[in-house]
C-alpha cells in the first residue's frame, strides 16, 4: 500500500528539514509543494485571498494551455473540487518507482478529528494509508525562533532587546497559543488514527534512531539523512541567556505539563531546557 504522509506541524519545528530529506529520496513523489495549505485556508482569511489573487492572476496570464502546469492553478483545481487534491495524490503514485508523498503544512494543527478522519477515509478509498506526523519544540525556543523568522533582514541584523521584545509581543498571541496548543493536536491525531501516528520532539528529530523510526511506520527503507544540514534557518549572534528565556517559561505551563505526560519529566527536563519544575 502506498503512503501519505500528514504533516502537521508544528511551525518552527523541523517540518522543513523533514520536507527536505523526503524530496531527497528517489522512492518520494515530492508534488508542486511542501504545504498546499488545502483544508486549512479558508478559515485563515488573509492566506485565503491571498492565493485566490496569485491564482486569477496566472489565470489571465497565462496560455490556457499551459494552466495544468502552473501550481497556483492546481491548487485552484483543488479548491474547487477537492477531489482533485486525492486524485492528483493518486495519479502520481501509480509509478510504481514512488512509494509514497507527502503534504507538510504546519497550520493543519489546527485540524478537527472530523477533517481528519475524511482525508483520512477518501486516501483509504484510494488504497493509500495516511500516516499523521507531528512535531513539538520546547514552546520557549519555538517563539525565539518564529520571532527570529519575523526579524529577518538581510540588510539589518536584529538586535538583543529587539528580539526579546518581539518575543514578547508574540507570546501569549492568538497565533502563538495555536501554534503551541500540542495537546488539542496530539488528541485529534490519536482520535482518528491510533497507534499509527509519529509524535516526536524537534530535539531528538535529527537522529538516527527517530528516523528510522518514521521510515519502519511509513515502511520504507531506512536512508541516513544529512544532519547538519538546515532548513528555513534563522540564526542569530545575540547573546540571549537561560535567564532571558526562562521568564517566558510560565506562559507554556499547560505545554510542558502535556510534554511531561506524554513523554517523561525526565525526557523534558533533559531536552526541553526552559522547563522549570516550579511552574
Amino acid at each position: 500500500m502506498k503512503k501519505f504522509v500528514l504533516g502537521l506541524g508544528a511551525q518552527k519545528c523541523g517540518t522543513s528539514w523533514l520536507y527536505d530529506y523526503f524530496s531527497k529520496r528517489d522512492d518520494f513523489f515530492d508534488g508542486f509543494m511542501k504545504e498546499y495549505h488545502i483544508f486549512d485556508a479558508e478559515n485563515r482569511g488573509k492566506i485565503f485571498d491571498r492565493f485566490l489573487r496569485k491564482s486569477i492572476g496566472s489565470l489571465v496570464s497565462e496560455n490556457p494551455k499551459n494552466w495544468s502546469k502552473d501550481k497556483q492553478l492546481l491548487r485552484l483545481s483543488m479548491f474547487i473540487n477537492i477531489q482533485n487534491y486525492y486524485n492528483y495524490f493518486f495519479d502520481n503514485l501509480k509509478d510504481k518507482k514512488k512509494i509514497f508523498t507527502a503534504d507538510i503544512t504546519p497550520t493543519y494543527s489546527t485540524l478537527s478529528p472530523r477533517i481528519l478522519k475524511n482525508i483520512k477515509s477518501n486516501f483509504e478509498k484510494r488504497d493509500i494509508e495516511v500516516i499523521p506526523v507531528f512535531l513539538m519544540r520546547d514552546p520557549v525556543n519555538r517563539l525565539r525562533s518564529q520571532a527570529k523568522m519575523k526579524l529577518r533582514n538581510p540588510r539589518k541584523k536584529a538586535t538583543k532587546s529587539e528580539e526579546l521584545a518581539e518575543m514578547r509581543r508574540l507570546v501569549g498571541t492568538r497565533e502563538d497559543n495555536i501554534r503551541v496548543d500540542y495537546s488539542s493536536t496530539h488528541d485529534a491525531i490519536k482520535k482518528v488514527f491510533g497507534e499509527k501516528s509519529f509524535f516526536c520532539l524537534y530535539e531528538e528529530l535529527f537522529s538516527n534512531e527517530q528516523i528510522k523510526k518514521l521510515c519502519n511506520l511509513i515502511d520504507i527503507p531506512f536512508v541516513k539523512p544529512d544532519f547538519a544540514f538546515r532548513v528555513n534557518e534563522s540564526k542569530s549572534k545575540n547573546n540571549i541567556t537561560k535567564e532571558d528565556l526562562m521568564k517566558f517559561t510560565p506562559s507554556y505551563k499547560k505545554q510542558y505539563e502535556f510534554a511531561i505526560d506524554l513523554f517523561g519529566k525526565e525526557k523534558i527536563e533533559e531536552k526541553w531546557q526552559n522547563f522549570n519544575e516550579k511552574l
